[in-house]
């Protein structure tokens, strides 16, 4: 027997307005109940109960049934508890951890006054099916939805969730897929499976380089910006679900300006955490104030951050260009990298200084001498600097190439900022488009580690850009051992800092080149990244080059005439 344990009370209910009454019929299939036996607690059960504080009789108050149901054709198992005496009730879908559903667990809600109705889910209980951990097993969360509109006693129009541990990320998930949950609560749930710190792979079957789309679509911080109900976030700062992961979720509402609030209580690890007095009564409050509050109705699709930012009116205006020379050991680098003196001689090079948010920021451009109208290249550099000479090889190829030193780098004005950078690199599609030879419909963009972060940044937050590429770069942010010394009320610090959490608003076609041997940033990175822009339907290409290192340098000619293939082709087409 499970030992009682107040996460019963983990939980959030809210009003909803929509629909009161008599429910319509539900015609077979999903959510339909097809058995239900009457369910009697032990004489220990009770005693548990009890020692609690439930009355004998509000425990007598509750009816308890063992049910079966209907989801994607399978017979799951479930509990459904509602007060026995006649009356229209709220409801809440309750998501338990890993060791499955109580009516224990469940009875403290229902003396309240709630119908509670939980899964088991496929593959556990006596459940038909296979456990998927968060994949096709959400549906059977979703059929409780219909399940409950058949209830005769059942407000459906006041539906609420609570998820404990994996319930919980049940809980975020399902947020994503509904909105016909008024408000929710979770406690001790992982929002994030993509850093490898969670003993998932027995689960789902693979890691994140054989099953990346697993991973992917069952981290619900990638899907914050679709959740629309009130969410209260629980979490012990003990727990071995880190708290990272409830900042995470955190940060994620915070940027999309969703209802929610965090609380991190000093309490034991995850199994042994006893709810305090304090965080019952804070939950009893937060279901109160959304259970007399209007009903507030927020968009359900995909938002556009507004991605604030200051701008100035020279904002990429060029105030400073001076002549590069190479100097001979340059030059001869180049030479014998297979450019020809021609070649050399038919490309200007200068040094300049642009203006960015009020910064005079360094960088280069280089030109074909020869007069016509040119494709441009943006370059996003690396942490280990920036340099003309590599530059050569995309002028050679017809293009215009402009790249930034960016903020607090290589004489540039401003402090290192990652924001402040990503708006260096924007401030570069004006600069482009003002050159008399660019072609102002035909801009490129690349850059390799922290150069293809800044694009994937980049290509988040406009369309100007028609192709790119990333070599060897971040794409989730797994720092969490920084955790503690970051800005937990600036999302900014670490929710945004995963570009994979934007893919949604990526257009550009995407090329993404990894070294499989790469040293500073895992592959996975870029397998999760292909797996994102896959699941949303985004033109991409992932290129693993076996043994490779972080840039490439062991590929050095077969990638780069790879980029260059998939650039002139998009570049090309209408």
């Amino acid at each position: 027997m499970r030992k009682l344990s107040l996460v019963f009370m983990a939980v959030a209910l809210y009003l909803s307005a929509c629909r009161t009454g008599a429910p319509p019929p539900i015609p077979p299939g999903d959510g339909q109940i097809v058995d239900r036996q009457a369910y009697q607690f032990t004489q220990e059960e009770r005693d548990d109960l009890l020692a609690f504080g439930v009355t004998e009789q509000e425990i007598d108050s509750v009816s308890i049934e063992d049910i079966t149901y209907l989801s994607d054709d399978l017979r799951i198992k479930g509990y459904l508890l509602q007060p026995q005496e006649d009356g229209l009730y709220p409801v809440i879908i309750y998501n338990a951890g890993d060791e499955g559903p109580s009516p224990l667990e469940m009875t403290p809600y229902a003396s309240e006054g709630y119908i509670v109705v939980s899964s088991w889910l496929r593959g556990h209980g006596g459940s038909e099916g296979e456990d998927e951990y968060g994949g096709a097993d959400l549906n059977d969360v979703l059929n409780l939805i219909p399940l409950v509109r058949g209830l005769p006693n059942a407000d459906a129009s006041r539906m609420a969730m609570v998820g404990v541990s994996r319930g919980g990320m049940m809980t975020y998930l399902v947020l994503a897929r509904t909105d016909e949950i008024r408000a929710a609560a979770v406690r001790g749930a992982r929002s994030n499976l993509m850093c490898g710190v969670d003993p998932v792979k027995r689960h789902l079957g693979g890691d994140e380089r054989t099953v990346p789309k697993a991973y992917f679509t069952r981290s619900a911080v990638n899907f914050a910006h679709l959740i629309s109900a009130p969410v209260l976030i629980q979490h012990s700062d003990q727990d071995r679900a880190w708290e990272a992961h409830a900042h995470l979720m955190a940060g994620a509402l915070e940027y999309y300006g969703k209802p929610h609030k965090l609380t991190i209580y000093d309490a034991d690890d995850h199994d042994e955490w006893d709810y305090s007095l304090e965080a019952f009564e804070e939950q009893l409050e937060w279901i109160a104030s959304h259970l007399e509050a209007p009903m507030v109705v927020l968009p359900t699709e995909a938002p556009t951050p507004s991605w604030p930012r200051e701008t100035f009116a020279n904002d990429g205006q060029i105030v400073e260009r001076t002549p590069y020379e190479f100097s001979s050991e340059e030059r001869e680098t180049l030479l014998r990298l297979r450019m020809s003196e021609e070649e050399i001689e038919g490309i200007s090079v200068e040094e300049m200084t642009y203006m960015s948010q009020g910064l005079r920021i360094k960088g280069y451009l280089l030109q074909p001498k020869a007069e016509g109208s040119y494709p441009v290249f943006i370059y996003n550099r690396g942490s280990a600097g920036l340099e003309p000479s590599p530059l050569m090889f995309y002028a050679r190829e017809g293009y215009i190439v402009v790249a930034s030193w960016l903020r607090g780098w290589g004489g540039s004005e401003g402090a290192h900022d990652e924001l402040g950078h990503v708006n260096d690199v924007l401030h570069l599609v004006p600069l482009a488009k003002s050159l008399p030879n660019a072609d102002p419909d035909r801009i490129a963009m690349g850059g390799v580690s922290y150069g293809g972060r800044m694009t994937y940044r980049v290509l988040a937050r406009t369309d100007e850009i028609k192709v790119a590429y990333a070599i060897g770069a971040p794409s989730v942010d797994c720092e969490w051992g920084e955790f503690e010394e970051r800005d937990y009320e600036q999302p900014e610090s670490y929710f945004a800092l995963s570009p994979i959490h934007f893919a949604y608003l990526f257009n550009t076609p995407m090329l993404i080149q990894h070294g499989g041997a790469d040293p500073h940033v895992s592959s996975k990175d870029a397998q999760l990244m292909a797996a994102a822009l896959d699941y949303y339907g985004k033109p991409h290409r992932l290129s693993i080059y076996e043994g490779g290192n972080h840039n490439l340098s062991t590929h050095v000619w077969e990638a780069f005439e790879e980029r260059i293939d998939w650039m002139a082709s998009h570049l090309e087409s209408p």
